[in-house]
């Protein structure tokens, strides 16, 4: 009882807590919450939390960690039996008290996003991966508090931790264990590779088991050298760095089908997914002023339907229907320019050459960028479509653009 009453008095660890409600509300908060309504992409930004946690929960089990090996505290908790016990509580108490943080921060996460049966447990794997990752640098604050004197141990934990960090959870194209998401932009198109997360989460119990056998054992080189101890660390060390090289193991895959949309509304109707529905009704706004400030002649030419693609999405088959996409800026904004919705009507989307290896040639981005201007006056009621030929014209190179003939040589 003497032991818990001391812990409680002059442990810190439980501080992680307090400190991940600031660091999970400023990320929670940031950009204007753009992730609204996407569940899938809510609980990956929410990674960006753990990022923000480590150092600070790393750093506070060091100094703890550290603080339990000096005189007063060994005394009163190495002497006992369960020294192991005692040497280990900074990491469980602080892991507890950033994970349950982070979980309780699922909720508003869920209740902004609106879970759906089919990313329900992806989004639990993904929450799986984040306490995986909270609980190495817990593990990882041990290692470092006994390792290095006091008070250097928490410094040392807080400036490694976010090295590790992004070393081993921002290489692209490589396996990185510590990934633990924080995309900027939305997911639609993409789905959790499985395999992924598996592997992950079998190297970081690797990890969390191998620093709590090292603590188990006291730290050898407190007491000498204990290959029993320092081979397993050495062979994790090298497995890690074996496994960042495997190629083609990324955290996030294409779908292998296109997620489905939903229609509203006609001349023309817009088609979008349910996850960017706040976005509908200003596209159609958009829409409808173009619609209605260009004469009928040229409102024929324009597509009866609006679908929104997604970067790397499938397009439009058929001259009659145009594409749009929900740009990163959007997101954060709100907003869809009406200047984007003008640019989708124009864009040949099944002209092959918009997507080839080369770039479109000048005259196409001059031409798009007329007939897009032209559209933009005449839904703020200035254009001089009155005149007859300027109405040709636009017939004329419209019909250009959209049937590919604007990329001939």
């Amino acid at each position: 009882m003497n032991m818990l009453r001391y812990m409680t008095a002059t442990s810190f660890s439980w501080l992680a807590g307090p400190i991940a409600v600031a660091m999970e509300l400023l990320n929670y908060t940031d950009r204007g919450r753009p992730w609204r309504d996407d569940f899938l992409w809510a609980i990956d930004w929410a990674g960006t939390g753990v990022f923000l946690t480590v150092p600070v929960l790393a750093g506070l089990v060091a100094a703890d960690t550290g603080l339990t090996l000096t005189q007063n505290r060994r005394d009163l908790t190495l002497s006992k039996p369960r020294e192991a016990v005692a040497l280990l509580a900074p990491a469980l108490v602080g892991f507890a008290a950033a994970g349950i943080v982070h979980l309780i921060f699922v909720i508003p996460y869920a209740l902004a996003a609106r879970p759906t049966s089919e990313n329900l447990s992806e989004a639990t794997l993904m929450l799986v991966a984040h306490l995986a990752v909270l609980g190495s640098f817990a593990v990882l604050g041990s290692f470092l508090g006994a390792a290095v004197r006091l008070p250097w141990a928490p410094v040392v934990a807080a400036v490694a931790s976010p090295v590790v960090m992004w070393w081993m959870g921002r290489s692209s194209g490589l396996f990185s264990p510590f990934d633990v998401g924080g995309s900027t932009s939305s997911l639609l198109g993409l789905t959790l590779n499985q395999d992924f997360v598996l592997i992950q989460l079998v190297t970081l119990a690797v990890v969390i088991a191998c620093v709590l056998l090292a603590v188990s054992r006291r730290w050898p080189w407190a007491r000498g050298a204990s290959l029993k101890v320092l081979t397993p660390l050495v062979a994790l060390a090298v497995v890690l760095l074996l496994l960042q090289r495997t190629p083609d193991l990324e955290r996030l895959e294409v779908v292998s089908s296109a997620p489905a949309r939903q229609c509203a509304g006609s001349e023309p109707s817009i088609c979008f997914y349910p996850e960017h529905r706040r976005f509908v009704a200003e596209v159609r706004q958009n829409a409808q002023r173009i619609y209605e400030g260009v004469p009928r002649e040229v409102a024929q030419l324009l597509p009866t339907s609006l679908e929104e693609r997604y970067p790397g999405g499938g397009v439009p088959d058929a001259p009659e229907v145009s594409a749009y996409e929900v740009l990163p800026d959007s997101f954060s904004s709100d907003s869809i320019p009406i200047s984007d919705t003008a640019g989708a009507l124009v864009t040949p989307w099944t002209c092959p050459q918009i997507f080839g290896q080369a770039p479109p040639p000048e005259k196409y981005f001059q031409a798009a960028q007329l007939l897009t201007q032209e559209l933009l006056a005449a839904a703020e009621g200035g254009s001089n479509f009155e005149d007859p030929v300027r109405v040709q014209e636009f017939t004329d190179l419209f019909n250009d653009v959209k049937s590919c003939r604007i990329f001939d040589e």
